[in-house]
């Protein structure tokens, strides 16, 4: 299970990827990982990243899987708005992956 924490405005959110087949991004699958990634920090003025960030060396790691599941939890709270449970809601479909929009904005 991979974790990808999401920080927009300041508010976090975290997204869940079940993966099968995980494997750490080496050589050139690191560099076309890495470019992909790149194009999608540029998109919000984000400086890129050298391919050293995730080096064997470093503390950050790029793995590559194919993806059977993606999920998130979402709070419910009650009317005074304290948290009462996070409840767990499952992507059908890979949703976020076939997303026009998300397609367009981050990989071009």
């Amino acid at each position: 299970m991979a974790i990808i924490l999401e920080n927009i405005d300041g508010k976090g959110q975290e997204l869940y990827f079940k993966l099968n087949s995980c494997r750490l991004a080496q050589d050139s699958e690191l560099s076309e990982s890495l470019a992909a990634h790149n194009t999608a920090r540029a998109k919000i003025s984000k400086d890129p990243l050298e391919e050293g960030y995730y080096s064997s060396k470093a503390q950050q790691r790029m793995y590559l899987g194919e993806i059977i599941e993606i999920s998130t939890n979402l709070p419910e709270t009650n009317k005074m708005g304290r948290l009462i449970r996070d409840n767990r809601v499952v992507f059908e479909g890979n949703h976020l992956l076939e997303n026009d929009h998300l397609n367009r904005t981050m990989l071009k």
